[in-house]
């Protein structure tokens, strides 16, 4: 018999097939856990559709030059690249330093680069602004103090926020994460800019196990650079961002002996969070989350950004085979030798995990345990999320409940068309709960004049309910017209939501227009695969109809004694008079008013 396993998912998992794995639930209340003991299961072959497990909050700034050549590819170094602050002594401000700053709270009205505030307003529209309760971890492993003139934030923690109005089921506890990367070329020349990321987390706090007695072990303890006694047996500082899930919890930060336990947000709660800044992020942005609204207002040296949503469920598959058990169908879409997907010659982005003892064994398919996960953006993810889906019944494993919004990498930028590129400010945001999307923003064609975006994911819930989709496109309202050179009159907008074989679907469709943003919204919509199209239309002003009003001809005077003319008024406004003129032989002249 051929067994497929799917794996475990918290709250509940569908039986997928004869001998799958039951439902298991370790405290989670929202996504899915993976078993540590099936990461090295000889001859099995896997694949996990999640949206990609965000790397832990961390801060450092580091000096590039302080890693040798050598090491650089590999993320290594034997000696400590990190700096304590942009002007530190030890780092030289003239040499290449990159830096990843998680920004803390706001303390006084003249900080920049900080978290002003974080509110939620439930469905009565009762605003609560949210307490600032502390930082997590506590200490930050490589924390470093910015220069606001160079654009560079502090790098902190990650923020803890309590809101008794809107409990989730691990309590009142929120953690808030504002991350910006870049990198420092010059001591007179601001920074790049090259990522940004705010997330928002429901979150409990609990001991667990996951990091060993040294606090310095490889890719268990607190992120950052650390000096790690371990990796390939020699001493080394090494970024470690691993997740490190021990098959209970599910971190989304971490201290050396706490975890900051994932849980599902409250529903139909919307959440609020402005930053103060001057690190803009530019360009497009993507998000995890439902009718996002976006306001940025400029003062004296920086801005308030604040970006308001509700948070959406995206729903994650999992499962694996053992080699010989595939399916000959899914199993010719993976290399033999190294277990990729095969789709444009085996370049995939993700995580591609093999693991096999000895090491050799990785290119032997009945020895190694693979494990693929791909990028959520990308015709990759999208390619092989729809080769498996057929046999995992179209129905997802579990659900995760998301707030989350992040600039466009330059690989996914790459390509859109110029109207999306400015580098100078916010272009716009698309969001969705699909579990795979098209990289960038959506795609141009000039011939249909339709914007169009492909997003796939199962059918079914794992509750095997219909999963409904939804998207939002929000962009200001000059992007839109760029694409289409339309002029500044208003914009109405055409939504085509079109199956995988091509047929219309019919979906809940809105359009707006406010203070230079367009936004349109689709819901209601089903997966596997379908491919949303938008099409602009410019709404033309009615041109004024001229009612005919008869005039009636003007005897002429004898020479000398002009008469007075009736003045006639049109509806559409133009006033017209009959005067006698000598040198006009009818008496009748017409002038505009």
């Amino acid at each position: 018999m051929i067994s497929l396993l799917v794996l475990f998912a918290f709250p509940t998992t569908s039986a997928l097939a004869e001998d799958a794995s039951p439902a298991s639930n370790s405290g989670t209340s929202d996504g899915w856990i993976q078993p540590p003991q099936l990461w090295y299961q000889a001859g099995s072959h896997g694949v996990i559709f999640n949206e990609q497990p965000v790397s832990l909050p961390w801060s450092a700034l580091i000096q590039q030059n302080l890693i040798p050549a050598e090491y650089l590819s590999a993320g290594v170094s034997p000696q400590d690249p990190t700096c304590e602050a942009v002007s530190s002594k030890k780092c030289d401000s003239n040499a290449f330093r990159t830096f990843r700053a998680v920004i803390p709270v706001c303390t006084q009205k003249t900080d920049i680069n900080c978290i002003e505030s974080l509110k939620a307003t439930g469905i009565d529209a009762a605003i609560s602004s949210a307490n600032f309760v502390d930082y997590f971890p506590k200490k930050p492993l490589n924390a470093f103090v910015g220069d606001a003139k160079l654009h560079v934030p502090d790098g902190s923690s990650t923020s803890v926020w309590s809101i008794p109005k809107y409990p989730h089921a691990g309590g009142d506890l929120y953690l808030v994460n504002v991350a910006v990367q870049g990198d420092i070329s010059s001591p007179f020349i601001p920074a790049k800019i090259n990522n940004f990321e705010m997330s928002i987390w429901p979150v409990s706090f609990v001991n667990r196990t996951i990091c060993g007695p040294d606090s310095k072990s490889f890719a268990n303890c607190d992120a950052g650079w650390q000096f790690d006694a371990n990796y390939s047996y020699k001493n080394f500082w090494n970024s470690t961002e691993g997740f490190g899930s021990d098959g209970v919890h599910n971190c989304v930060a971490k201290s050396l002996d706490r975890c900051a336990q994932k849980f599902a947000f409250p529903s139909n709660v919307r959440f609020t969070v402005k930053i103060r800044t001057n690190t803009l992020p530019a360009g497009w942005l993507h998000g995890r989350m439902t009718d996002p609204q976006i306001s940025i207002t400029s003062a004296d040296g920086y801005s308030d950004l604040e970006v308001s949503a509700l948070p959406t469920q995206v729903p994650i598959v999992a499962a694996r085979y053992q080699w010989d058990e595939m399916p000959a169908a899914l199993r010719d879409l993976y290399s033999t030798k190294t277990g990729a997907f095969l789709q444009d010659g085996g370049n995939t982005s993700g995580i591609m995990t093999s693991f096999a003892d000895p090491p050799a064994g990785r290119e032997d398919p009945h020895l190694r345990s693979y494990w693929s996960q791909p990028m959520s953006s990308g015709t990759n993810g999208l390619a092989e999320l729809s080769a498996w889906l057929p046999y995992v019944k179209n129905t997802a494993t579990a659900s995760s409940s998301v707030w989350r919004l992040r600039t466009l990498s330059a690989n996914e930028i790459y390509g859109a068309d110029p109207c999306f590129t400015d580098s100078s400010k916010v272009t716009g945001i698309v969001t969705t709960n699909a579990t795979e999307y098209s990289a960038g923003p959506p795609s141009f064609n000039s011939i249909e004049g339709t914007l169009n975006y492909k997003v796939g994911a199962p059918h079914f819930k794992s509750d095997s309910s219909i999963f409904n989709g939804n998207y939002d496109l929000v962009m200001r309202s000059d992007v839109a017209r760029c694409l289409y050179d339309f002029s500044k009159a208003p914009v109405s907008a055409k939504i085509e939501i079109l199956s995988e074989d091509g047929s219309p679907q019919v979906a809940t469709t809105s359009l707006s227009e406010k203070d230079g943003w367009l936004h349109l919204a689709a819901s209601g919509f089903t997966y596997s695969s379908p491919t949303l199209k938008v099409k602009l239309e410019q709404v033309q002003p009615a041109a004024p109809i001229p009612v005919p009003v008869a005039i009636t001809p003007v005897t002429a005077s004898p020479l000398g004694q002009p008469r007075s003319a009736p003045e006639l008024l049109l509806k559409n406004g133009v006033k017209y008079y009959a005067e006698n003129l000598r040198s006009d032989p009818l008496g009748i002249r017409f002038k505009g008013m």
